[in-house]
């Protein structure tokens, strides 16, 4: 075999090596990315899912809030009912005297 010969087997092995090299580095990638978008992809639907589960709690919370409130708001009104008849008997009463 010449050298001529030679270094063109040589360069071309290498040529082939790099290739493969190559390609099996961008499998290896493809394949990593892959993964990680699997992950990512089961980790937003675990969070979306606490976060709905979450929200429904606020939600309850909030009504409860609010059923409160309006308990409240209706013992004032009746307070604020007697007070306003006693007034009306005040009233009267010093119309009359």
């Amino acid at each position: 075999m010449e050298v001529s010969s030679m270094q063109a087997w040589l360069g071309f092995g290498i040529t082939i090596f790099t290739i493969v090299a190559v390609i099996v580095r961008v499998f290896d990638t493809t394949n990593k990315t892959a993964k990680a978008v699997v992950a990512l992809a089961e980790k937003v639907d675990t969070e979306e899912e606490e976060r709905k589960v979450a929200d429904q709690d606020l939600r309850e919370c909030i009504t409860n809030e609010r059923e409160s409130r309006n308990k409240e708001y209706t013992k004032i009104q009746i307070e604020l009912a007697k007070i306003d008849t006693n007034l009306v008997y005040i009233r009267k009463s010093i119309d009359k005297g």
